[in-house]
């Protein structure tokens, strides 16, 4: 690591890069790093020069300049050092090595925050934003968006499958009523104008671009809410929908991104795109392979009729990748007119369909939040549950539009709740990040250690003092 001088010290003593270096051996002149003051570097200092009272000091050695010593910095000051380590083209033999190390060794010890390298977007990755450009137009002023197929492989016909799969659902609400309730409830999208009913020309076609999608529920771990999932992994004769889906480029920001920016100001807010799948129109030469199975009414008891989607899906592999292209096509197409903050939001703020955006200046926040609500509503999409951690702004906001742990919230009186943002809990009042850990009986086994650790959802790493120990046992 050749003259690793900070900048503040360079300048100081200009004539240290004129010191001539002696080299070693070929074998030895890969040093990536050194630990301890008891190493041989003690024994082979060449030249060497000492700062003022509270300044580090330089030696020379075969590994070239080395600091070290304190620098200055005492508690109580408005002044933090910030520490920068870089490897130099001369005579450094892969200056990705160490970039490269450092990122294994995270990935390994902590994989629920694991690092990624920038990577080159694959033939395959290439060919989804190829398609997607060509193919995406405006409809009824909403994006629309073809199914990005590798080919177009015939589909076998997998009604029968689909049917079965429902009795199995019927028979499920027959033994539950509020499981039948709340599902039926998750299926109003029907009536929402995201599926329509298969024409009657269109019940006999046989061209082999059909597919039935079986449709499933999720349970929220901690909302205990019920959520409809359409099974787009399911295989019959060997052939799953996505499997014959590209998969796009990873165009979401990543969790621990999109949380630093959430802390980089005074007041924050948080939003939610609604329903923001479901208005990605489908065209009307791919809603026949998105048709699903639903009882008329929600009746039982009445034979099942056949629905196509109009709007995109969850469970597709595609669905992440369209909904950030589709994000930043409104930024392109319409951010021209509006600030620069909210074509920023909407480029690196947003998480999928959730927006945690942080202000300095309380004015500024309010008004990059209607130009937000205007950029999304060109899309055909409705940005709406605020949460704000200043009451005086959320007073401004009806409670229609309000996040329903604030939405009836008596402001003169009361608080601001600890909310989620991005699965971390969120005070409020108090703009910081909690965890609320439930120890629940487990096992004293690997198997329960592992499921008390991975229960704490900690993306940048926080408490980690606390569950590194139970990670390195599981290790």
């Amino acid at each position: 690591m050749d003259h690793m001088m900070p900048m503040k010290w360079a300048k100081k003593w200009p004539h240290l890069n004129d010191v001539p270096l002696k080299r070693l051996p070929a074998k030895y002149n890969q040093v990536e790093l050194i630990i301890g003051l008891k190493s041989s570097l003690g024994r082979c200092i060449y030249d060497q020069r000492h700062g003022e009272e509270n300044e580090p000091s330089a030696h020379l050695t075969r590994f070239g300049w080395v600091t070290f010593g304190p620098t200055g910095f005492q508690l109580g000051e408005q002044s933090w050092p910030l520490h920068h380590i870089q490897l130099h083209e001369y005579e450094a033999p892969d200056p990705s090595s160490i970039t490269n190390c450092l990122q294994s060794h995270f990935n390994k010890d902590f994989w629920e925050t694991e690092i990624h390298s920038h990577q080159e977007a694959s033939v395959e990755d290439k060919l989804f934003l190829d398609k997607v450009s060509k193919s995406i137009q405006r409809i009824e002023g909403k994006y629309c968006l073809n199914l990005p197929f590798h080919n177009k492989t015939p589909l076998p016909h997998d009604r029968e499958y689909v049917v079965h799969r429902m009795k199995v659902l019927q028979r499920k609400f027959e033994k539950n009523n509020e499981y039948k309730a709340a599902y039926v409830e998750q299926m109003q999208i029907l009536d929402k104008g995201y599926a329509e009913l298969v024409p009657l020309s269109a019940l006999a076609c046989n061209d082999r671009r059909v597919w039935y999608i079986p449709h499933y529920s999720v349970i929220h771990t901690t909302k205990l809410k019920l959520r409809v999932v359409y099974d787009l992994k399911a295989k019959f004769s060997n052939i799953s929908l996505n499997d014959l889906l590209l998969q796009g480029h990873d165009l979401k920001n990543t969790v621990i991104g999109v949380l630093l920016r959430f802390r980089q100001g005074q007041y924050a807010v948080t939003a939610d795109i609604q329903e923001m799948l479901f208005q990605l129109l489908v065209p009307e030469g791919d809603r026949d392979i998105l048709r699903i199975l639903w009882w008329p009414g929600s009746d039982t008891n009445q034979p099942l009729s056949e629905y196509r989607m109009r709007g995109h899906v969850f469970g597709a592999r595609s669905s992440p990748s369209y909904v950030n292209y589709a994000l930043r096509r409104i930024a392109e197409d319409h951010g021209l007119g509006f600030n620069d903050e909210a074509s920023e939001a909407i480029c690196c703020n947003f998480y999928v369909d959730n927006l945690p955006k942080a202000f300095n200046d309380k004015d500024l926040s309010m008004r990059t939040a209607k130009d937000l609500i205007a950029l999304c509503n060109a899309g055909g999409w409705r940005l709406n549950q605020w949460s704000w951690n200043c009451k005086e702004v959320l007073s401004t906001i009806p409670e229609s539009e309000r996040d329903i742990s604030v939405a009836t919230l008596d402001l003169s009186k009361y608080e601001l709740p600890t909310e989620r943002a991005l699965g971390v809990h969120w005070s409020m009042e108090e703009y910081s990040f909690t965890f609320k850990v439930c120890l629940k009986d487990m096992p004293l086994t690997q198997r329960g250690a592992l499921s008390m650790v991975m229960s704490i959802y900690d993306p940048m790493s926080m408490v980690v003092v606390a569950t590194l120990p139970l990670k390195l046992i599981i290790q």
